[in-house]
């Protein structure tokens, strides 16, 4: 009976991935979550992945690489479950090569959200002190000759998913062009435009980022050696507050 269960609810949750209800299994709790039916689940996410818009070049999942967490991710009453399972993407140098989902453990347990993500900070806090934990994710890609990083803080609060802050960093500094920046871009464009985010103290004993913004502007130059020797540079500090 189990081997023909299993596979027909798998289906059902990957269906509705990004607005799930449909249950696992009339009982409760998270421990029906076994490690079976997690990565059956994470594996029928896989497989139907173009129906995922979280998931863009997500290609395997490592069965031993995963990790889970029970905590107030979705409401500050009861706990629910964060799963974590590295893996390997295709077509693109970086980091966002793990598959996330969050099951709601109620009543009636569901895939509350799935996703591809790059890395997670596992020291999972209440930054902004609503009751909620808050998840800080880290990306890294290399694409067409452009480098990309993102640094996100986000939460699942009432069950949908919100940005509390995001910061995307794009350069085209040695990021494998094989075209000269010189030959390609102009005096005046912005060549690379980098955001540092650290979480800090805030005054209102919960955590705001620091955020360090440098932005690098072709100011001339005949060849790659001078335009970096013209180069300006612009840096800039800011606070940004968690609310």
């Amino acid at each position: 009976m189990k081997s023909f269960i299993y596979p027909v609810l798998i289906l059902l949750i990957t269906a509705s991935c990004n607005n799930a209800t449909a249950p696992l299994q009339k009982a409760t709790g998270c421990d029906l979550l076994t490690d079976s039916i997690i990565l059956q689940t994470a594996d029928s996410i896989l497989e139907h992945h173009e129906k995922n818009t979280n998931i863009w070049n997500l290609s395997e999942l490592d069965s031993d690489g995963f990790s889970l967490t029970d905590d107030h991710f979705i409401n500050a009453e009861t706990d629910s479950r964060l799963v974590l399972i590295h893996g390997q993407a295709g077509l693109s140098a970086g980091c966002a090569n793990s598959l996330l989902i969050l099951f709601d453990c109620q009543a009636s347990p569901s895939v509350v959200w799935c996703g591809q993500v790059g890395i997670i900070d596992t020291n999972f806090q209440d930054l902004n002190n609503d009751g909620i934990v808050d998840i800080v994710a880290k990306t890294e890609t290399v694409w067409m000759g452009e480098c990309n990083s993102s640094y996100e803080i986000f939460n699942f609060k009432g069950g949908k998913q919100n940005t509390l802050y995001s910061a995307f960093s794009q350069s085209l500094i040695d990021c494998g062009s094989d075209d000269t920046l010189a030959t390609r871009y102009k005096p005046g464009d912005t060549l690379e435009a980098n955001y540092v985010s650290s979480l800090v103290k805030s005054s209102r004993n919960s955590f705001a980022v620091k955020k360090i913004s440098t932005f690098k502007i072709h100011n001339g130059g005949s060849n790659d050696s001078e335009l970096m020797q013209h180069m300006k540079i612009v840096r800039d500090t800011v606070i940004v507050e968690l609310k």
